[in-house]
């Protein structure tokens, strides 16, 4: 997470990190300590943010109370980009294709997961593995006041600072198409599409909002 004290803010990237270089536009209205970590990532990057805030509680009481931002990834692309990053990086799935098994397809390791529990993982996987198949509100656990789209990042969260009257000024460019998505959507088949749709209808319903309002938790 990433906190801002003299705007008394909290903002959540999404969890498999898409955001997270994006974020360096918000680097000059951090809170120093939180910028000193900036070469590792952010503060408490491998936990959803209610957890996160129990953390950071314990010395700043006071964040209680600042406004919490999460941003959302579309989850076309997320579970794409998931599922390729365990093909690289779980040494279970690089054993197999040693020992000359092929690694689930994209559609039956998409069947497999969950948008909650144990999302993507096993027993001891590193959290991203776990918490990148998590459906948005699933990770934010409740304690989220504005979502923003990742896709979208600077004029989401432009229109976020205006309503409350705080510092920080972004330039938003103006939205662009995204190939990446566009490769993302060539994975899935009927099937599969259904899922997403299912499983990540919270994510969908903050993602796909053409007038780029984000949405406020009451």
């Amino acid at each position: 997470m990433f906190v801002s004290h003299a705007c008394q803010l909290i903002i959540f990237p999404d969890p498999l990190g898409a955001s997270l270089e994006q974020c360096q536009i918000l680097h000059p209205w951090l809170d120093a300590s939180a910028a000193a970590t900036w070469r590792d990532g952010h503060l408490y990057p491998d936990m959803p943010p209610r957890d996160a805030l129990v953390k950071i509680q314990a010395t700043h009481e006071a964040v209680s109370t600042y406004t919490k931002i999460a941003i959302v990834e579309n989850p076309y692309k997320r579970l794409v980009r998931l599922y390729d990053q365990i093909v690289l990086k779980d040494p279970f799935w690089r054993l197999r294709r040693m020992a000359g098994f092929a690694n689930p397809s994209f559609p039956s390791w998409l069947e497999n997961t969950k948008a909650s529990g144990p999302g993507a993982g096993r027993l001891f996987c590193p959290a991203w593995q776990r918490f990148g198949a998590w459906s948005a509100d699933q990770w934010a656990g409740g304690v989220i006041d504005h979502y923003v789209r990742a896709d979208s990042l600077a004029r989401d969260l432009q229109r976020v600072f205006r309503q409350l009257k705080i510092a920080p000024f972004l330039t938003a460019g103006a939205p662009q198409n995204d190939p990446d998505l566009y490769a993302a959507l060539q994975r899935y088949d009927s099937h599969t599409s259904a899922l997403i749709r299912d499983r990540y209808s919270f994510d969908l319903s903050i993602v796909q909002d053409q007038k780029l309002h984000p949405v406020r938790v009451a």
